[in-house]
């Protein structure tokens, strides 16, 4: 049986969700952010992960925006490994349509999965509180 070796990951919170959608909707095409830096299917998972509670599920809703906003053709998403059992990922700004650059702000508020976010400076974990 394999093993994955976690002592490599030593997972922390890069960002909240609130600062990944402020910089989607500021971002040029071509300019990139780092979401997370460790094993992602290891750092989201309660038994497995290194972070605190609150960072853990923070990393899971910023994990599900970055796929989000890939769904919706704003960022791709790419993954760099630095070391067994470590990876930088990474979401690369695309170039959007013209008619969804006025529109932005307001999708990611909408988003269903985050209950919408009033203003994406303050972070999901404070407005939830």
């Amino acid at each position: 049986m394999n093993k994955i070796s976690h002592k490599f990951t030593a997972a922390q919170l890069l960002l909240t969700e609130a600062q990944f959608c402020a910089w989607i909707g500021q971002s040029a095409p071509g300019t990139t952010i780092q979401y997370n830096c460790g094993f992602l299917a290891i750092d989201t998972v309660r038994a497995s992960s290194d972070l605190l509670e609150h960072e853990r599920k923070e990393l899971v809703r910023v994990g599900r925006r970055a796929w989000w906003a890939f769904e919706h053709g704003l960022v791709h998403l790419v993954q760099r490994r630095l070391a067994p059992d470590r990876f930088a990922y990474l979401a690369i700004a695309r170039a959007r349509p013209k008619k969804m650059q006025a529109s932005l702000l307001s999708m990611l508020a909408q988003h269903e999965e985050t209950g919408g976010l009033a203003n994406p400076n303050i972070s999901l974990r404070q407005s939830r509180s």
